[in-house]
């Protein structure tokens, strides 16, 4: 009953926005004091808007248990007592051994945000506050980019925004704030705020600018080593859209230069290289009979079938359909994804987002696991951001930057699937 009760009221509710946005805009606007129109038209006021809502709505479909996968608390805890190893961290989480001590396996990024917390709060913060936080802000940066890129009039970037932040996968991983799910938000969000900040061509001091979209780059690599290949991107926009030259990618290499340096020494204070061996540790772990490494050709056949054609799973027993622990195919939980196929844009944005993507993408297509315990493609976190762009060119660019009902409409139902994934697996439905 409960699940038919949530599952019933949030289908109302996006029905019920739905029609406000169909028939109230234009009386309100006729009725609308002219002091507020101003008022609802500051970007700040817009941002600080879509920050609240989507904090709110995160913790609404939260389980409200304290998040007991919390690798990353217990690596901040270790650097505020200065040590690197984890010697306490229990069995059912994630690690790996190397030369006697035990270490977390994920890339740092994310202790690193929770270091204030931990800090304050001691191993009992609950880090889906954190991700609350980290998944909202990323519907404000992407509304930001989507305002320095022009694309479409104010309601079709709310729209937009609604899509990328509760229309996709981000839902659920912001959502639910375990370990593996944190890891995604926080580099989504700063590979989001890379762009938004090099995308500011009017800015006072350019290569302070560029400088400050580096750091933020290289700190989305240092919760998501794949992000790491999103540099085409940048290239693109510093070169062709700012058209800063050398001195700007060296502006931005500088900026990448400290958290990717800090990473390194990480990395060589813990394994002797500058190399992150967590990942190659735990494919020895996992897969010891094989060989090779976990990225490998053989394994890109299944995880194409996982990006675009892994269904749910259907039961004989209520609610009959199931959101699968392998997952569930992008083309099911996204399906509005298509549009990026009719982006219009500049040239030099159009390549440089497809690149990035391709290249980001690369990993999770060779990688030994398809990112299990999860729903919907976890691992396509490292580059859906960037073809939502191209979605939102896409869908803006085919009525004069406005959406049409039918488009609202398979937003609205983008973001029932995800809302219906995360209830679902709030409440152990989810199946093999």
């Amino acid at each position: 009953m409960d699940y038919y009760i949530t599952i019933g009221l949030f289908a109302v509710v996006l029905i019920l926005i739905y029609i406000t946005d169909r028939y109230f805009p234009e009386r309100f606007r006729e009725i609308t004091p002219a002091g507020f129109k101003r008022f609802m038209s500051d970007e700040t006021v817009i941002s600080s808007i879509i920050f609240v809502c989507s904090v709110i709505l995160l913790w609404a479909f939260n389980n409200h248990h304290s998040v007991q996968y919390n690798n990353y608390s217990y690596l901040s805890n270790a650097l505020l007592h200065g040590r690197l190893d984890i010697p306490n961290m229990p069995l059912y989480l994630e690690q790996v051994t190397f030369a006697g001590k035990t270490y977390m396996h994920f890339a740092p990024g994310p202790s690193v945000l929770l270091l204030p917390f931990i800090g304050a709060f001691g191993m009992g913060f609950d880090i889906a506050y954190l991700s609350y936080i980290l998944g909202a802000a990323g519907c404000v940066v992407f509304y930001n980019i989507l305002v320095r890129l022009e694309i479409g009039v104010l309601n079709t970037r709310i729209w937009l925004t609604a899509l990328y932040g509760f229309g996709t996968v981000h839902f659920f991983l912001a959502a639910l704030g375990n370990s593996w799910f944190l890891g995604h938000v926080s580099a989504a969000l700063f590979l989001l705020l890379a762009v938004m900040i090099s995308l500011k061509k009017d800015s006072p001091h350019p290569w302070l600018n560029l400088f400050a979209a580096g750091f933020s780059f290289a700190f989305a690599v240092a919760c998501r080593m794949p992000v790491l290949l999103a540099f085409p991107l940048f290239i693109a926009i510093i070169v062709f859209h700012r058209k800063s030259g050398f001195k700007g990618l060296l502006a931005f290499a500088c900026g990448a230069l400290i958290p990717g340096g800090l990473y390194m020494i990480y990395n060589y204070l813990r394994y002797g290289t500058v190399m992150d061996l967590g990942y190659y540790l735990t494919f020895a772990k996992d897969k010891p009979e094989e060989s090779g490494g976990p990225l490998q050709i053989k394994y890109i056949g299944y995880n194409l079938y996982s990006l675009f054609f892994l269904p749910p799973s259907w039961q004989g027993t209520f609610p009959y359909i199931y959101p699968s622990l392998n997952g569930l195919a992008v083309t099911f939980t996204t399906p509005a994804v298509f549009y990026a196929l009719k982006a219009k844009a500049p040239k030099y944005l159009l390549v440089g987002l497809w690149m990035a993507i391709i290249f980001t993408a690369i990993p999770f297509a060779m990688n030994y696991g398809n990112g299990m315990a999860q729903f919907g493609m976890r691992y396509s976190m490292d580059f859906l951001p960037l073809i939502m762009i191209l979605v939102s060119l896409g869908m803006a660019g085919m009525n004069d930057g406005k959406l049409s009902g039918l488009q609202k409409t398979l937003i609205l139902l983008c973001i029932f699937v995800n809302g219906w994934g995360a209830v679902i697996w709030n409440m152990g439905l989810q199946k093999f």
